[in-house]
């Protein structure tokens, strides 16, 4: 039988290759992602680590993969804040929501006009 020697495509019975794969896909799919930024940086990092015994000889291996992907981007929004029932609430105004419910109270009137 002849000797196969380790080499990246054999490394953990293909298991490198598959691990590495799967983590490129994940970055394909953050630089796609409209919510991410665009031109932010990733990576895929595969690790290998050996381990040698005393001799020599011998090595105990962990093969390892990671992604770095791109945040989610931050979504603005503006708050109304007041008091109702003398708690503090907040109101977003939208295209459905044109009025600050009546019950709301802006802090200024809250606190006696300070």
């Amino acid at each position: 039988m002849e000797e196969r020697f380790v080499s990246l495509e054999s490394l953990g019975g293909g298991a490198a290759i598959e691990m590495f794969q799967d983590e490129f896909d994940k970055v394909l799919a953050n630089v796609l992602d409209p919510n991410t930024k665009a031109t932010a940086a990733r990576s895929v990092t595969l690790t290998v680590t050996i381990k040698p015994d005393e001799n020599r000889r011998y090595g105990n291996t962990l093969i390892e993969c990671k992604s770095k992907i791109a945040s989610i981007r931050g979504v603005g929004t503006a708050l109304y804040i007041g008091r109702a029932g003398g708690k503090p609430v907040a109101t977003e105004r939208d295209d459905k929501q044109m009025e600050i419910p009546g019950n709301v109270v802006g802090i200024k009137e809250a606190s006696g006009g300070k």
